[in-house]
């Protein structure tokens, strides 16, 4: 069974959300303080946010429809003792499908988030195991009452957590949990320290600005239970794979130029034409030239470039983008005052 929490209006801002709050005791208004969260990050809620509450704990969720069948669902989701939100998204889709038996006509209309539920359900905390993408995502089953935090491998998408005496919150951002009770608003000065003083060791890579926040590290997976209890474990590290070996350069090329292409596409599923911020790098001129390969061969939508030109600071950079802009017949190159704008 599948169900979602009722929406109110949309606001404004760009990039999803997630948050929640689990009670270790009694007395707290916990729809009014999932509500202030969700406040706090409005901006990453462009398209509307949920609220799910029940005794003892409440999650929500801050929409972004980035992909296109994101509109066609509500978060957090429901799903037997589960109750779920993520904020991510699937890069290998087909191949998830196939996973899951699904023909690949019935699921083209199939959310992330409905995709990434069940992969959830299907392997737990090994998901990760069997989804290509990146993510936060929040399961709380609801039976045993335990929560369960997982961010992507390689920290796209952020998370961070709060551990007062009588409650446990987590966020997309870590100014949403300041002045929850319990959480203070105080910075941590050994932060401070190590952005000042190039000398200062950092030996906490989840602490944050603020001193009672902390932050979920990419490949890690947080364990809450009811009584407070708190399992924090690392379920990948990066490491060297065996070496591919190539006849030659051009297989080498041709190879990774697979890769890239795949990587770009995916980025390139969009509800609405995607934008390109033209840097003059090699990076962005790359994507490009990706996408423009990608157009022709499989009819994927160009994304528009977008750049902000300076002819007589960086002449032969603006002189670039320019040339490479110019591939696309409604690329957007704003000049500083005094030059042409095209």
């Amino acid at each position: 069974m599948l169900a979602s929490a009722a929406c109110p209006a949309a606001g404004t801002g760009w990039m999803a959300a997630i948050g929640g709050l689990l009670a270790l005791d009694d007395g707290f208004d916990l729809r009014a303080l999932a509500a202030g969260i969700g406040q706090r990050m409005a901006h990453r809620a462009p398209d509307g946010s949920c609220l799910h509450v029940e005794p003892g704990f409440a999650m929500l969720h801050g929409a972004l429809h980035a992909t296109p069948e994101s509109a066609s669902l509500a978060q957090p989701l429901v799903l037997g003792d589960w109750v779920i939100a993520v904020d991510g998204r699937i890069d290998d889709r087909p191949g998830l499908l196939h996973a899951f038996g699904i023909a690949h006509a019935d699921g083209t209309h199939m959310p992330d988030a409905l995709l990434f539920a069940r992969a959830w359900q299907s392997w737990g905390e090994d998901f990760w195991r069997h989804v290509t993408g990146d993510f936060a995502l929040a399961a709380w089953h609801r039976r045993d009452r335990v929560l369960h935090l997982v961010r992507d491998r390689v920290g796209v998408r952020p998370l961070y957590f709060a551990h007062a005496h009588r409650l446990f919150a987590f966020a997309s951002e870590q100014e949403a949990l300041a002045g929850l009770p319990g959480v203070s608003t105080d910075f941590d000065d050994d932060r401070i320290a190590y952005y000042l003083a190039p000398a200062f060791v950092d030996d906490d890579p989840g602490a944050t600005w603020l001193r009672d926040v902390r932050r979920l590290q990419p490949g890690e997976c947080l364990r809450v239970d009811a009584g407070g209890g708190v399992a924090l474990s690392r379920y990948w590290r990066m490491a060297p794979l065996e070496s591919l070996r190539f006849r030659d350069a051009g297989e080498a090329a041709h190879a990774f130029r697979d890769v890239f292409d795949a990587a770009v596409a995916c980025r390139l599923r969009s509800p609405a034409r995607t934008g390109l911020m033209l840097s003059g790098g090699i990076d962005s001129a790359s994507i490009l030239a990706a996408s423009l390969r990608l157009s022709r061969r499989d009819g994927i939508a160009l994304p528009r470039p977008v750049s902000i030109l300076d002819d007589a600071l960086h002449p032969g950079e603006a002189a670039n983008i320019t040339a490479v802009a110019g591939q696309v017949d409604d690329a957007l190159c704003i000049r500083f005052p005094g030059h042409a704008s095209t």
